[in-house]
């Protein structure tokens, strides 16, 4: 299976903008969030052979489910985030977990965030908040019907970019090294 997306970013301060534009997606959709927290482990080789071939293996733990996933290497080249995923339900996390350390795989990031789901006829809609990181919308589907659904909600289009998880750590890291920038000229203005 082949995921299509698009993703758009919001910093930990901007949490009012979010709620107006969840508040948005609900009245177009018709349709309540499903919350639910998720637990993510992220694994690799000790030299990062996935990293580098651009591949994620991914345990997703979701309430009691737990999916085991491979996402293949990101083509951006139509403007949205393609790439290839491969996911199959599995009954233990453990288990599965010594498995891949005995083939030569380790947990190499874990993460933990609340997600808001909405399941639209054509597309579905998460928000996932992360503890420090902020928030990240995601509309995935078919472009046709990604693009049609953005018309409906013009306050996420100036964001939305085929954005991979990496490219918003690098922003988020961006914008904190920015704000302590800021904050310390305004602390030397203070004081003068």
């Amino acid at each position: 299976m082949r995921e299509t997306e698009l993703k758009a970013y919001y910093y930990p301060e901007e949490m009012e903008m979010i709620k107006e534009v969840e508040k948005k997606i609900e009245e177009e959709t018709g349709k309540k969030w499903k919350i639910e927290e998720i637990r993510d482990r992220f694994y690799d080789t000790h030299e990062l052979k996935l990293k580098r071939e651009g591949i994620d293996l991914r345990c997703r733990e979701r309430g009691e489910k737990v999916i085991l996933t491979y996402k293949g290497p990101i083509d951006r080249k139509t403007g949205f985030k393609v790439r290839e995923e491969i996911e199959v339900e599995v009954k233990n996390e453990e288990k599965i977990r010594k498995i891949l350390k005995k083939i030569g795989f380790e947990v190499i990031r874990m993460i933990t965030k609340t997600r808001k789901t909405i399941k639209d006829d054509a597309i579905m809609i998460t928000v996932d908040y992360f503890t420090r990181l902020g928030v990240v919308i995601e509309l995935e589907g078919k472009p046709e019907q990604i693009k049609e659904f953005v018309k409906k909600v013009p306050e996420l289009s100036k964001r939305l970019a085929p954005y991979s998880f990496k490219d918003v750590l690098k922003m988020y890291r961006k914008h904190r090294k920015n704000s302590k920038k800021n904050k310390q000229k305004q602390e030397k203005v203070k004081k003068n």
